[in-house]
């Protein structure tokens, strides 16, 4: 087991393989994890800050409880077999990133995160807040419940499925719609 016991800021980790990793607590900004593949990781209460995950494969790990995720990189990402549980994802980067057998719980998007070109496949958003709207998304199998629930307010999510250039707006059961036909058409 690969145990992170101190806090760490700028350091590079790019092309690594970390299996059965556990982190508890501790700050790990603006870290270098391109092209690495993390397995069976347990970060638990912890800062991951501005850390750059592009071209990363994340496999069978649990993010959970209060970990920071604001201004990370997961571009190209590919996250399969992985639990997000009490997650902030403000101004993430996921373009292009594929998620497949993921559970988002207690997560929050703001209208920053980029999605554009994402794939979620069998992805399930559990009492997740979107504060905005998802920028071009592929949707597939995807499971929405009691998303947008924040401070005892019920949030109508809006999707942009068109480009920024040229915007397609769907709220409400459009979505719904949207995503039983497969999205992205």
């Amino acid at each position: 087991m690969i145990k992170i016991d101190r806090n760490m800021d700028e350091e590079n980790f790019s092309g690594q393989r970390f299996e059965d990793m556990e982190m508890t607590e501790k700050w790990v900004t603006a870290c270098d994890f391109t092209n690495t593949v993390i397995i069976n990781a347990d970060i638990y209460r912890s800062v991951l800050c501005s850390s750059d995950f592009s071209n990363a494969e994340i496999i069978r790990s649990s993010f959970c409880k209060k970990v920071n995720c604001n201004y990370a990189v997961f571009e190209n990402a590919k996250i399969t077999d992985t639990k997000f549980i009490d997650v902030t994802f403000l101004e993430s980067n996921f373009r292009n990133a594929v998620f497949e057998n993921v559970l988002f719980s207690y997560s929050l998007f703001d209208e920053n995160t980029d999605f554009t070109g994402c794939v979620f496949k069998n992805v399930e958003f559990k009492n997740t807040t979107f504060e905005g709207i998802f920028n071009g998304a592929t949707f597939y199998d995807i499971t929405f419940t009691d998303v947008n629930f924040i401070d005892n307010t019920w949030i109508q999510p809006k999707i942009n499925i068109g480009t920024p250039e040229s915007p397609k707006y769907l709220c409400n059961e459009e979505i719904r719609q949207w995503i039983l036909n497969g999205g992205a058409k």
